[in-house]
């Protein structure tokens, strides 16, 4: 017995509909099951679709024709993400860009000062008539070198059904371990098959400190008495205004009897005077260097360590290993060289 489809071929453009055997063997007095594959065609996927074909079988000859009608329905899951009573999901994609604007008061406890998990609660909502069947299957970070980072997050309720034009709160965790940007996709599985993707970013409003160099400087040929050098470049990446200071120097050498620093055209008198950079913004510290008018180089290699100092943050915070908030503090070495390049002395 042979089967073959009958359908409109305007209305099939939606939709991909086989037979699994078109050749059927049916021994006398048995009953067989023949399968109609149905798949949407990715364009139209989450539309409604209505089935109507005719399965035509010949039976033994093309003469002996037997006819059965095929209906059926395609109803894709549509949902509805809510946080907060905002709509950030609704049939099609939106960022859920959660910021967090007074980060130390949600993730900072003050009283272990450590850090906290940072939770927040959204409602899925099924606007069709028919049952849908949900299931947190992963989260894919924007940047693939960060997915490591996915592992920190997770969703409860995370398999569920939501029958016909009902609801669920689900609650959504991540627990950070810095406090960059957290962005990427929640991707749900709907009924086995279908799948949504939610846009989750996690945006922490922060100053952020960097150094250039990163912690060592090589002021180069070391002079005897006041030179000036550049020493630094401080500048603040994150969204905030940031404020930092600069700690005592650290003499590590005895030809040195003064370091006193300067930003731009400003002198810092005191360590304790606090710095402001804006936001993307950046300074340049220089510092005058005096050393003895005549230096000993008996005692010393040909590359010395001259002194060190901290940069110290305010509301720039930093996690340890063991989860604790701390001010980010940024050391700096600076060397010099008693001999320039072609062997001679200062």
């Amino acid at each position: 017995m042979k089967s073959q489809l009958q359908q409109d071929t305007i209305k099939s453009l939606h939709y991909s509909l086989k037979l699994k055997d078109n050749l059927l063997n049916l021994p006398p007095n048995t009953t067989i099951r023949f399968t109609l594959i149905l798949q949407p065609k990715n364009e139209y996927e989450n539309e409604d679709i209505d089935i109507d074909v005719d399965v035509i079988l010949a039976i033994d000859s093309s003469k002996n024709l037997k006819t059965l009608k095929v209906f059926g329905h395609i109803r894709p899951s549509k949902l509805s993400v809510m946080f907060q009573e905002k709509p950030i999901l609704n049939n099609q994609l939106s960022s859920a860009n959660l910021p967090l604007n007074d980060f130390l008061i949600v993730l900072w406890d003050p009283k272990t000062g450590k850090i906290m998990l940072i939770t927040q609660q959204a409602k899925i909502i099924n606007n069709r008539h028919v049952k849908a069947m949900i299931k947190y299957d992963q989260f894919d970070m924007k940047d693939g070198e960060k997915q490591f980072l996915a592992t920190r997050f997770s969703m409860e309720l995370n398999e569920f059904s939501l029958n016909p034009n009902t609801d669920k709160t689900v609650k959504f965790s991540y627990y950070p371990i810095d406090f960059c940007d957290f962005d990427g996709c929640i991707h749900l599985q709907l009924n086995s098959t279908a799948h949504e993707k939610l846009p989750y970013e996690i945006k922490f409003n922060r100053s952020r400190l960097e150094t250039t160099p990163k912690s060592l400087v090589d002021i180069r040929l070391i002079k005897p008495g006041k030179t000036f050098h550049k020493i630094l470049i401080i500048t603040n990446t994150g969204r905030k205004i940031l404020h930092f200071n600069i700690s005592e120097i650290n003499n590590k050498i005895t030809f040195i009897k003064s370091v006193k620093f300067q930003q731009e055209k400003e002198i810092v008198t005191s360590f304790n005077q606090q710095i402001r950079i804006e936001p993307k913004k950046y300074v340049s510290l220089h510092a005058a260097i005096d050393c003895d008018d005549e230096i000993n180089i008996i005692f010393y290699a040909g590359i010395v360590q001259l002194f060190e100092f901290e940069v110290l943050s305010q509301r720039d915070p930093v996690i340890t290993l063991d989860s604790e908030v701390l001010n980010r503090i940024v050391k700096i070495c600076v060397i010099g060289h008693l001999f320039d390049n072609d062997g001679e002395i200062y």
